[in-house]
């Protein structure tokens, strides 16, 4: 399946990216998840399933309803439906992640378009950074 290559591919690219962070004293929790027109979830790596107290596999097929709190819904959807309208969106809010802490989560959504020109989906990218202590 191309959307499992992808991934694949996505999540290495993104493990060096917080290996070098780490070399250069910086802490990075980068996220990644990639949602179908129905706003199923069918793609996430761990470290986005984990802010949500969740496993990659336990992730796939569930809304964001399902595990992501009403208030950050709220928050979130504007960003979302731009994204499936076609929209690159960032934006940067508070979140809780499952072990308590409170964080800034830079989001990035992207559209996946078509050759056609359809939206068919959206790529989550969740980022933390922070200094080592």
């Amino acid at each position: 399946m191309q959307l499992d290559y992808i991934a694949g591919l996505a999540t290495e690219v993104l493990d060096r990216i917080v290996a070098l962070g780490a070399a250069q004293g910086l802490a990075a929790t980068i996220g990644i998840a990639y949602v179908d027109p129905n706003r199923i979830y069918r793609f996430a790596n761990m470290r986005f399933a984990a802010a949500y107290g969740l496993t990659p596999e336990t992730i796939l097929g569930m809304r964001a309803s399902d595990f992501i709190s009403h208030d950050a819904m709220e928050l979130g959807d504007p960003f979302f439906e731009a994204a499936f309208r076609g929209t690159a969106v960032d934006f940067l809010h508070p979140a809780r992640h499952a072990d308590g802490r409170s964080l800034m989560v830079r989001t990035f959504l992207r559209p996946d378009v078509s050759p056609e020109g359809a939206v068919i989906g959206e790529v989550t990218v969740q980022s933390v950074i922070s200094l080592l202590a």
